[in-house]
Formats: C-alpha cells, structure tokens, sequence
C-alpha cells in the first residue's frame, strides 16, 4: 500500500479569522497536509469575506492549483460564483466551500432516517448564534454567513426556501419565515458578545421530532443529534470530527483520488440569491404585521 500523498496547502487571504481558522484544522490532518508560506500550492485557500476572493480563486485556477478552499462566506455577487464555477468545472478543479456545520458527519449519519420524517413535518426551526469577536467587519456579514448555513439546512431537509420571508431585522438579529407545503419553516440568528458560536435545528414529525445541536467553539467537539419518539429519547453516537475537518477530507479527495465534494458552487449561488433577499445590506426591523401575516398563512388564513 502506497503511503498518503500530502498536499501543500498555502493561504492567498489576510483574513485573520480564516487563516487562525484553518491552521488549526490543518494542524490536525497532518499526513494530508502541508501548510506553506510560499504563494503556490496544490491547494489554495481564500476567504469568501474578501471583495476579490472569486478573482483570487480564478487566478489559482489558471495557474493549474489542484484544489481550492473557500475558507469562509460572505456576501457575493452569484452571477460571479457562477462564473467560477464554469472555470472550475472546464479545468476539472474541485472547489470546496468550507461549512461550519454543513458538513458534520453525525449530521450526514442521521440524514436519511431523518428525512423519513419531513413528509409529516409541521415545524422546522432554526437558531444560529454567533460570536461578534471584533472581526474586521460589519455584524450584518457576520449574521448574512450564518443564514446561507442555514438555507442549507432548510435545502437538505424540505427543498426550496422560496416560501420564506424576512419577518425582523435589526444589526443583532434576524427572523426568517415561510411555509413550505404543510412545513412551517422558521430561521432565526442572533449576535453575541459571549464569545459562543453555535446552530439548533429542531424538527416536528407526526410521531418523532429531531432535536440537532452543533458548537462550533472547538474544532472536533461532538454534535448532539437526538430523537424523541414514543419509546423515549435516543442520542445518536458521538462523531469527534468538526465539519470544517470533513470539508478538509472531502477536497483532499477529491485531488487525489477524483471523488466528489460536497454541493457545488451554483447551489452557493442559489443560496447567495436567497439569502440577498431577504437579509438586505441595510438592516431593518419588518415589524409585528408581517408575523402576524405568516402565522395566519400557518393556519391556513
């Protein structure tokens, strides 16, 4: 058996968040990768914060990287993801945008049983809490990051997030809500100033409800997928592995083996469509009437 090819791994970003980030993961996959300080690498990462990171991207593609890590997100033009995505796939290079939960592993075990329960799914709810730690930008991008999490979430289990609509919106949170066939789907995020990062995802069948909790405080603590059925409560087992180290794996992969990474950069243009709509540059508080509107939609008014 031959052994682990190593791929080098140099950052084309200043973002400090990005690099403390990934240099951490990296730290820990160390037969696989090799951090470089040198601009050209196998792997290139960039960070979705920066105005020119689809350049940035484009122009690692060019040069021939075999891989390249979006290593945050951040509001963007999707006409232009789209764009890379076609460069991408004529070159054949697998771009990786990273998941701060997407992408977690006890999350992707439980998937299909959970799906088994979104036909007869009243309520999906989502509550996203982030860290305003004085990053170089605006609390807005802060929470716009956390709702493209979100969307994914909401895509995985009940499909198009058209039914939503901005219910509130001030410069510390947000509260999203639609109906989507008889699903009512509610989105909320909310800044703090605790430090914690973190995502609940709840969801209520007809016989059994899916209780999701993810921290993203340490780089492998374990998420907690739970069930409730008639027989009690069952916790699924613990998966010490952080879903930006399966975003890792998944492009190391995909470059040395061909297989295939999670999503694709037009389902993140899709999401970059939804969530510019809904979450505007400017914040703004919709008011009681619009809850007021949906939860007569709820009950069929």
């Amino acid at each position: 058996m031959s052994s682990a090819r190593a791929l080098n791994v140099v950052f084309d970003t200043d973002d400090p968040f990005v690099i403390a980030l990934h240099r951490t993961v990296l730290a820990s996959l160390p037969i696989s990768f090799n951090v470089h300080e040198a601009r050209q690498g196998d792997v290139v990462v960039v960070s979705g914060r920066d105005d020119r990171w689809i350049a940035t991207a484009s122009q690692a593609i060019d040069r021939g990287v075999a891989g390249v890590l979006v290593g945050a997100t951040g509001a963007t033009e999707p006409g232009r993801v789209l764009e890379l995505d076609k460069q991408a796939d004529v070159t054949g290079t697998p771009v990786v945008v990273d998941s701060a939960y997407g992408a977690d592993p006890a999350w992707e075990d439980s998937l299909v049983e959970i799906l088994e329960d979104v036909p007869t799914c009243s309520l999906l709810d989502s509550v996203a809490t982030v860290a305003n730690l004085g990053a170089p930008r605006r609390a807005g991008n802060l929470l716009f990051a956390a709702f493209l999490e979100q969307l994914a979430f909401v895509e995985a289990l009940v499909g198009s997030c058209d039914a939503l609509s901005l219910v509130h919106r001030s410069d510390r949170q947000y509260v999203a809500m639609g109906v989507t066939g008889a699903t009512t789907v509610t989105i909320c995020g909310v800044l703090s100033f605790l430090g914690t990062e973190s995502l609940a995802v709840d969801l209520v069948g007809s016989t059994r409800r899916w209780s999701a909790r993810f921290s993203a405080d340490a780089p492998a603590r374990p998420s907690r997928i739970t069930v409730f059925s008639a027989r009690g409560a069952t916790t699924k087992p613990l998966r010490h592995e952080s879903s930006h180290r399966r975003c890792w794996r998944q492009l190391y992969t995909a470059v040395v083996e061909g297989g295939p990474v999670r999503g694709s950069l037009a389902e993140f243009a899709s999401r970059l469509t939804v969530a510019a709509q809904l979450l505007p540059e400017e914040a703004e508080d919709v008011g009681p009437a619009a809850l007021t509107d949906h939860k007569h939609k709820a009950e069929g008014g």
